[in-house]
């Protein structure tokens, strides 16, 4: 189980980012209180196939969209509990989410 938020990269050079992929056997993320997440690649199904996360604030980032094993909209994380609406990243389909519990 992973708790966040945790440090995320702070340098002039580097954006913040959070990046969760290529470990298969993650099951939690609690980031329930992470708003900005700088660039945000969460493994899709195939790259993170038990993940449950919890990113119910996150509003405020951006998702690469080629060339990685993040989620896309045509690759998706279905158990990803995400704020949903138009200013999220990740839609409330993996709602409610038991990463936090």
């Amino acid at each position: 189980i992973v708790h966040c938020p945790f440090p995320l990269t702070h340098n002039l050079s580097l954006p913040p980012s959070l990046q969760v992929k290529g470990n298969s056997k993650l099951q939690k993320l609690c980031a329930s209180k992470l708003e900005n997440g700088g660039d945000v690649c969460i493994g899709n199904n195939n790259n993170q196939p038990f993940l449950d996360a919890d990113l119910s604030e996150l509003v405020d980032g951006s998702i690469p969209t080629s060339g990685s094993p993040c989620y896309t909209d045509s690759n998706p994380a279905p158990t990803v509990c995400g704020a949903g609406g138009t200013t999220g990243l990740f839609s409330t389909d993996g709602c409610p989410s038991n990463a936090c519990s």
